[in-house]
């Protein structure tokens, strides 16, 4: 039977996160009571992945701006509604059309995912609270019946509720492929045998009393609408035995995501002890210090990690280490020591950003006013160029455009010159390209503050929607009548409906923290 049967019913709420459109007392009142209700419900024993979205109305208004905004500024949000409508038979953007397919939204949505033995050997269970049951039924029978050709079986009594076994019919073989258990109020979905609704049982641990869930939920802000959390056997599962590296398993990690009209979010942490601990500060350095990023920058990205460590890591797994062999073999032709010439020199802070002026008002003044840039800081700069310079000269292929300098190169190209750079002060490789602005993105938008490093955060990403859309449209005028120009403006007005994307990381203690934001217009679309 087809997975998306069965998680049918909670996918489009768990993709779309949440919302905090909601915020009444009485709101949060109900849905951390749901949370609590959800996660009771669930099995801690053998529990890989745990997803609980606690409010479901927030979770619907999130989705519904999404399709009024994003979907809107491509084609009529109303017949994509109607389009999905008709897939599901009932409307799953409104508390109305799931309280029409029998679903009570008030007792949330939760999914689980574990097991015993090996990943392809887990069960799923979905978990809902029934608004009406003789609705669920008819709702089940026809999404089982259109998503996996089966038909809903014959009732079965167990354990003091009803199993409706999913079967399907070849000739007069009939095979069964996971059902519908109802006890009660409750309704749990699964593609696997009825012995799995076992892990249910009165007597069985549950998710709320979970020492490790409790821990990373203790770290993040808030719950949000909805909480996602992944045990250590679910990263442990991830692992190929033949090429896992050596104490670098996670002890679990846990997100809360929410969405409101303005923005959507996620706060995760996960964490790792003793070895694994030890290896990550070892591959995470505290961050050096390196230029600001410019203003006008499309995107941009800051990462403290070690090279050195990461191959050193790797390199205690067999694959990678015949890999590495390989390589080395090859410097050696060249003169090079893998270590004391690319590695050793390399440094371990990394900064790259990407920009335009996007208020240019034709593609020629865009292409001009475009510039990048690429830091590293740290290592040994200067060895690096002469180690570069070394293997243009071994090789003896000449490269056009470029022209060699004590402390770097220019490549000179019809678009504009490329400077590469061993800069002392700093101590750190440098590459620039066109002329970036003298102010820096965190002065022009104050959203971008959190694009630097320190020691409590180690990475950090952003991308500036309303820069790329007016950028889209400027560069897209060079497709003149052609449908590729209609294609890129429906391309820069679904951009336009954004802000911009934040992400950082960084590390406390065992803990580490991640925050993502997608920050939308303040304004909805005109005529959506």
């Amino acid at each position: 039977m087809k997975k998306s049967l069965i998680l049918g019913l909670s996918l489009s709420l768990v993709a779309c996160n949440c919302s905090e459109g909601s915020s009444s007392s009485a709101v949060k009142k109900s849905s951390t009571k749901a949370l609590a209700t959800l996660l009771a419900a669930m099995p801690s024993k053998d529990a890989g992945l745990v997803v609980a979205v606690h409010d479901v109305a927030g979770a619907l208004k999130g989705l519904n701006v999404q399709v009024d905004r994003l979907a809107g500024a491509i084609d009529d949000p109303a017949k994509i509604r109607a389009a999905v409508t008709d897939r599901f038979g009932f409307s799953p953007f409104d508390v109305a059309g799931w309280t029409a397919a029998g679903v009570d939204t008030s007792g949330g949505v939760g999914v689980w995912f574990g097991g015993e033995g090996k990943v392809e050997q887990w069960a799923s269970l979905v978990l809902l609270t029934i608004a009406d049951k003789a609705k669920m039924l008819e709702t089940v029978k026809r999404l089982a019946k259109r998503e996996g050709a089966m038909d809903v079986g014959a009732m079965v009594a167990h354990d003091g509720g009803e199993w409706y076994p999913f079967e399907r019919t070849l000739g007069q073989r009939t095979t069964q492929s996971g059902g519908l258990f109802i006890k009660g109020n409750q309704a749990v979905l699964t593609r696997g045998k009825l012995e799995d609704v076992a892990r249910l049982a009165k007597d069985a641990p549950r998710m709320d009393k979970d020492a490790a869930l409790k821990d990373l939920m203790a770290q993040l802000k808030d719950s949000g609408q909805a909480v996602i959390y992944g045990s250590r056997k679910l990263s442990v599962s991830q692992l190929d035995a033949d090429a896992a590296v050596p104490a670098l398993e996670g002890d679990g990690w846990a997100a809360a995501a929410s969405a409101t009209e303005e923005k959507m979010e996620v706060h995760s942490v996960s964490k790792s002890e003793g070895e694994a601990l030890k290896e990550l500060k070892k591959l995470i350095p505290e961050p050096l210090p390196v230029p600001a990023v410019p203003a006008n920058a499309l995107a941009a990205w800051q990462q403290s990690t070690d090279a050195k460590a990461i191959i050193a890591l790797f390199a205690q797994t067999p694959q990678f280490a015949r890999a590495l062999s390989q390589l080395e073999q090859g410097l050696k032709q060249l003169g090079l020591d893998l270590h004391d010439d690319v590695l050793k020199p390399f440094g371990t802070t990394f900064s790259a950003w990407v920009g335009v002026d996007s208020k240019a008002t034709s593609p020629f003044l865009l292409l001009g006013t475009a510039f990048a840039g690429v830091d590293i800081a740290g290592g040994e700069p200067q060895k690096f160029i002469d180690t570069v310079k070394k293997v243009i000269e071994t090789t003896g292929a000449p490269v056009p455009g470029l022209t060699g300098l004590p402390n770097g190169f220019d490549f000179k190209h019809q678009m504009g010159t490329l400077k590469i750079r061993a800069e002392k002060e700093g101590n750190r490789l440098s590459a620039r390209f066109g002329d970036a602005p003298k102010e820096t993105l965190a002065a022009t938008r104050p959203a971008a503050k959190r694009v630097s490093l320190d020691k409590d955060q180690a990475s950090a990403a952003w991308v500036d929607f309303q820069a790329l859309a007016g950028a889209a449209k400027v560069g897209g005028s060079l497709a003149g009548q052609s449908p590729l120009a209609a294609i890129i403006e429906k391309v820069a007005d679904a951009l336009g409906q954004y802000d911009h994307l934040i992400v950082t990381s960084g590390q406390k203690g065992p803990y580490q923290l991640s925050h993502g934001a997608m920050v939308m217009t303040k304004a909805a679309p005109a005529g959506k």
